[in-house]
């Protein structure tokens, strides 16, 4: 039978032990934009692994299935203490019912969410992080799963409040206009 074809690069990553391979991870992609884009967006297994940018990926409950090693590094829990639970477990506090409302309702409807989240390490400091949450469909079981990609921002957070509290904040930290009257 006739099968279309599909041009694409090929990687493939050896981990040797023992002067011996003991697995080898293919990751095969789409060289044509549009292929690409006709594909799931799955994050292959290497990637993910392999991933500066902490990731966590939960089923449509919002229960973990797994963390990348950035994920472990940023938040100081394993992945066996996060698989199988909800990632409310990270929550600081500093954030209300209103946000994580607001949160839901926009990766409902627009199937995506970004932006500044204070959640908890493992030893209990407060940090600021940067998150891309994206809802997708399993590409093997069809289920919908909810992707996080999230950047530990504390230190350029700090030092922007350290701006902020010593000198006269430029426009840039404003949230609404100032008011006509202020010069």
């Amino acid at each position: 039978p006739y099968a279309p074809s599909l041009a694409v690069s090929v990687q493939s990553l050896s981990i040797v032990e023992d002067n011996a391979v003991s697995i080898v991870h293919w990751v095969f992609r789409p060289t044509h934009p549009e292929a690409a884009q006709a594909l799931d967006p799955q994050v292959t297994v290497v990637e993910f692994e392999r991933a500066s940018q902490c990731s966590f990926v939960t089923n449509a409950n919002g229960v973990i299935l797994r963390v990348n090693p950035a994920f472990t590094r940023v938040t100081g829990y394993s992945a066996e203490e996060a698989v199988g639970h909800n990632p409310r477990f990270l929550q600081s506090g500093l954030q209300d019912k209103a946000f994580y409302e607001d949160f839901w309702r926009e990766l409902q409807v627009a199937g995506a969410w970004q932006g500044l989240m204070f959640n908890r390490r493992k030893n209990g400091e407060i940090y600021a992080e940067w998150a891309n949450v994206t809802s997708s469909t399993d590409a093997f079981s069809g289920s919908l799963v909810y992707k996080a990609v999230f950047h530990d921002v504390s230190q350029i957070a700090t030092a922007g409040m350290k701006r902020v509290q010593t000198n006269d904040p430029p426009n840039v930290y404003r949230t609404v206009p100032p008011p006509e009257d202020a010069a």
